[in-house]
């Protein structure tokens, strides 16, 4: 799984997505113990990537409202939202409330 663009990397993906070249999904139902661990793992790789989504969601709630946006400004929202997330907790502004 090599290319130009993204090398050798994956996105892993919940089973709303379509496995690809590049996408990789759970089974929808596993056949025996390979399949089961694959599972396993990409439940393990998605979870801290989706626990930082609530995060980012709860310190900016306007992430979880949706955005009005072009999309380049959109992504720039959002990663302007991770850089002051990253300063505040920097500063040991963890905002316990976020997590």
């Amino acid at each position: 799984m090599v290319n130009d663009k993204w090398g050798n990397s994956l996105i892993v993906a919940d089973s709303g997505y379509a496995n690809s070249r590049h996408v990789v999904t759970p089974f929808l139902n596993t056949q025996n113990d390979v399949e089961e661990l694959y599972n396993e793992s990409i439940i393990w790789t998605r979870n801290p990537v989706e626990r930082s989504y609530g995060v980012l969601k709860r310190r900016f709630p306007v992430l979880s409202l949706g955005l009005r946006l072009k999309l380049e400004t959109t992504q720039a929202v959002i990663v302007a939202c991770c850089i002051l997330h990253n300063i505040a907790c920097d500063n040991n502004d963890m905002g316990m409330h976020l997590y």
